[in-house]
Parts: C-alpha cells; structure tokens; sequence
C-alpha cells in the first residue's frame, strides 16, 4: 500500500524559524519504520520547513497515495485540517487518517471540526496504523473490519461516529526498527540547526534520541498522560547504543537531542549508557530533558565526560505554593542544587518557567523572576500556560465552561510560537492576560539584556557564523519583546 506521512508547515517565520530547533517528525519516521517493516511502500513529506503557502499547495498536489496520515499537537491542529480539506480536494479517493496529541484526545470532535479526516489513530500509532494499512489493503474501508482494530475511531456506515477500546502500550521498545531517517529531507532543514544547542561547530550534524517512552508523573498542565498513561518504557541501553553507531555510519550524526521526558529517571541506566560510550569509544555530542529531583551526585561529569553539552530543566514556577498546586512534586531547594552541580559540571542549563498558572498571583510571578535570576541559567523559556487537551488542566478548564462556549473554542488561542500574542484570557488564570503579558516582557528584557547573559553570549563567540546566528535569535527575541506591549 502507498502511505504518505505529513508534518504540518511551521507557524512561525522565516526570522523565527531561522534560530528555533526544526520539529523533526520523528513521531512519523518511526511510524514510517513500522511500515517498511510490513511491506508498505512509504514517504514522508515534512512541510515544517516550508514558508511559502504556495509550494506547500504544490508538493500536496504533486502527492497522491492511497493513504495519508497526518500528525497534529494541538497548536497545529488548523493546519492539520487546512492540509486535509487540500488532500480530499485534490485527491478525493485519498483515506485520511489524523494522529497525535490533539486527535488522541478530542477524536469525536476532530471528526466533527473536519469532515474531510476519515480514520483517528489514537495514542501510540505504530501498531494501529500498521495493522489499520493491512486491513485496508485486504478489505478496504469495511467499517466492520476497521470495527475490530483497537486504537481508531472512524466514521460509522450509519453516519455516527465509532470508537474502539484503546490499544496496549507496546511494551517492548526493542522490537521497533530504528526511525526511518532516510525518508526525511534532511537537506531541507536549517544548515545551523546542529548550533542551536550553543555548540557552533560547521561539521556537526544533528538528529533526535527517544530512549524511552512515558513518564510516572502527572503535572496538571501536562498531556503526555493521556498518551502513555503515567508508565515508562524503556529501551535497552545495547538498543540505543546501536541506533547511534548505526546513525553515525550511515548518516554521520554525531549530534544527538534526547527528547525523553526525564532521561535522567533511572540513574543507573544513565551510568550503563555513559560508561557504555566510554568503552566503546564513541564520541558524540548529546544532551536531554531532566526533572530537578532525580540526578544523584556524580552522575553529571560522567555526563559530561561522554559528551553531555546541555540539559534542559522543567522548574515551571518559583512559588512552592504554585508548584504544589500543579502537582510538579519538587522542592525550589532541589532546582538550587541541582542547576549548581550542572554548572560545576560545565553543562549548559536551559530552564522552562511557566506564567498564568491556575492561581498564581502577582506575587507568584515576582518569585519566579528571582528564581531566575539567582539560577542565572544559559537559557530560560518563559510561556504562557495553556490548557493542552489531554491535560488535567484542560479537563477542568473545559468543563468550566458554559456550554455555548465549549464548541467556540479557537485552538488558535493554544498557539506557542514566541511571535503569537495570545489574545484569549483562559478562566483558570487569576490575572488578566494583559498583567501576565506585561510581567513576561518585563522578565524578558531584563534576562536577555542583563550584563551577565550579553557577557556570557560575547565569551561563547567562536567564529562569524556563530555571530550571525546570535544575530538572527536577537532579532527575533527584540520582534517578540515588542509585541507583547
């Protein structure tokens, strides 16, 4: 069967797009692994680094399978809808199947919202799809066929809408082929975007890790529960250790971003996948997302030995009383001590902070902009809180709601894009949005221009192109700090 898989086109300018991390599918290349495996013949078409409307209509019109499947979160949902209503029109025998966060949450309602989508894969879709391909090979669109497939929901002969129960996680990770990076344009991507972790070198190429799957925790804003359901998976170290050789000989990567949720949960599988480059002598740079309370002493200049260049920190808030009331169960003294070790460890420390919590105040926000300033990290990601569906938040937000309103919400209001100004003030905040807007153009400016951040970028410089870049990321930041007013 001829399967295209399709990344929506970014949301941000050329300006933005120039100094941010591409949204590499690598949900689909995995996807796409899966299917080679069964015989599918299939393609990936990533539009993420496509700016021009225009060429974006002709590579659809130039596609046509027999099956498209496209993924969406929830800022990209309108685009996943403008790009199916493009793919019925132009390719109307065409099945078009939806998958990810959004659809995974809201199936029914996408269904409505979009009458040119046919098929929801919902949660994980490696084996749903795989086995949603097969059946429609064999049997076409036979809803009674569809009807035994967990994991859908799909539109009924009788006009309805039909849901199956939910699909097992897979639980061994091992079995899944490697992501099918050849599928990518990777030519088409950014030539700098190996520097964007502040490591400016020319020769470095740059791809995405997933050693495991899940997370136990369960944040009030967080979506990632709805998907794996509050477990871990993880792959074995041997199985990660040979996707990198297997990425570095085919493809030459030597730069990789581990996007699991918390790498460092298990410290000794850590100390296993450090020790494990060591004496296999593979050199690489990486780095990866951790949570503040789980990093024991000692384990980060290991991590450091074996390449480890940045770890992005989740601290949110620096009021206990708003981290408790997220249910992100850490201590502010943890977040102190950990982003000190990282520092003596000589690793870059990006950190997210969270504004317009579920009852914060101004002084809330005040201690968050200390917070930040006494942690003085390389990087800080300031966002306004959204109600992602799938999240905990979004349930209660959502059922707040009259019900006249719950059908009038614009998922463009859950936009995330530094150039969006939000517009819509979200129930579940104590301040009005113009307050929080104007806090966090406050922090902005006095964090991107402080002495010791100019400083820090000015002794980092390492050559012309890597001057340029800073260029471009200053531009975009002074864009963003001047629309919020």
């Amino acid at each position: 069967m001829k399967v295209l898989l399709v990344n929506p086109p970014s949301l941000e300018s050329s300006l933005l797009a120039d100094v941010s991390v591409p949204r590499l599918p690598w949900s689909l290349a995995y996807l796409a692994g899966v299917l080679e495996q069964g015989g599918h013949d299939v393609q990936i078409l990533d539009l993420y680094p496509i700016h021009d409307p225009q060429e974006v209509k002709q590579r659809i019109l130039g596609c046509k399978s027999s099956l498209v499947g496209i993924t969406a979160t929830t800022p990209y949902i309108h685009s996943a809808y403008h790009l199916a209503r493009m793919f019925k029109t132009s390719h109307p025998e065409t099945i078009i199947v939806l998958g990810g966060w959004h659809p995974s949450a809201l199936p029914e309602r996408t269904l409505e919202e979009c009458p040119s989508i046919d098929i929801i894969v919902r949660g994980e879709g490696e084996m749903t799809l795989l086995e949603l391909c097969n059946s429609i090979d064999s049997h076409g669109m036979d809803t009674s066929t569809l009807s035994r497939i967990l994991g859908l929901t799909f539109k009924s002969k009788e006009g309805g809408i039909e849901s199956t129960p939910a699909r097992p996680l897979i639980q061994d990770l091992d079995t899944l082929p490697f992501p099918a990076v050849h599928l990518l344009p990777m030519d088409e991507y950014p030539e700098d975007m190996s520097n964007l972790g502040a490591v400016f070198s020319k020769d470095d190429k740059f791809s995405l890790l997933i050693t495991s799957r899940g997370c136990p925790f369960n944040c009030l804003f967080c979506a990632d529960g709805l998907m794996y359901r509050q477990t871990t998976r993880y792959r074995s170290i041997e199985n990660v250790i040979e996707e990198i050789k297997f990425m570095k000989k085919h493809y030459g990567i030597n730069f990789f971003g581990i996007i699991d949720p918390d790498f460092l949960q298990k410290p000794e599988r850590v100390y296993l996948f450090c020790r494990t480059l060591i004496k296999e002598h593979i050199k690489i740079k990486w780095g990866c997302q951790a949570r503040v309370d789980t990093i024991p002493p000692g384990l980060l200049r290991l991590m450091k030995a074996t390449g480890c260049y940045r770890i992005y920190y989740g601290v949110e808030s620096g009021s206990p009383r708003i981290l408790k009331k997220i249910n992100k169960r850490i201590k502010l003294s943890q977040a102190h001590k950990v982003i000190q070790m990282t520092k003596e460890a000589g690793i870059l420390v990006i950190i997210n902070m969270m504004l317009g919590l579920p009852g914060e105040r101004e002084e809330d926000i005040v201690a968050s902009w200390k917070l930040i300033k006494d942690l003085s990290p390389d990087n800080v990601y300031l966002n306004l809180t959204k109600p992602l569906p799938g999240s905990e938040l979004f349930d209660r937000y959502f059922q707040a709601l009259p019900e006249s309103e719950k059908k009038r919400i614009t998922w463009s209001d859950f936009y995330f894009t530094v150039e969006y100004v939000e517009s819509r003030d979200f129930s579940f905040r104590n301040l009005p949005l113009e307050k929080i807007r104007h806090f966090q153009r406050l922090i902005m400016i006095d964090y991107y221009f402080s002495i010791s951040f100019l400083k820090k970028v000015l002794l980092d410089l390492k050559s012309f192109r890597h001057f340029k870049f800073y260029v471009r990321a200053f531009l975009a930041m002074l864009y963003a700090i001047l629309t919020r007013g």
